[in-house]
């Protein structure tokens, strides 16, 4: 099966980027529950997706939507799971598409994330 690639350029003014490559070996997840617009006031410690939450890395990126889909993000997984602690979800990393509001179902995949300092090369 082919990896799917995707660019999120920061502005295309500038000739550089992000490179977003989806781990082909990693499992197919969906989103359980919605998951709401950051505003930055909102809960940013979870990410209920379809797989045990041990299944999410730290350090690790996911995107959730993608093309073809209303709106995609990406977002980091900051912490270990701790019993009884919540982990910290890092979103709003990169420029975002759509109203990145996510009803339950999207999917979510991890990503590899690689900035690119000039596409020309």
């Amino acid at each position: 099966m082919p990896t799917d690639i995707y660019s999120l350029a920061s502005d295309e003014t500038y000739r550089g980027g992000y490179l977003i490559t989806e781990e082909p070996d990693s499992p197919v997840m969906v989103l359980a529950v919605p998951l709401p617009k950051n505003d930055r006031t909102g809960d940013s410690r979870h990410l209920p997706v379809s797989v045990p939450p041990e299944i999410l890395q730290a350090g690790r990126f996911y995107l959730i939507g993608g093309p073809g889909q209303e709106s995609c993000e990406v977002v980091r997984v900051e912490a270990e799971i701790i019993p009884g602690q919540p982990r910290r979800i890092r979103r709003h990393l990169f420029r975002t598409f759509g109203p990145v509001s996510h009803p339950a179902g999207t999917w979510v995949r991890q990503v590899t994330v690689e900035r690119v300092s000039d596409w020309a090369k």
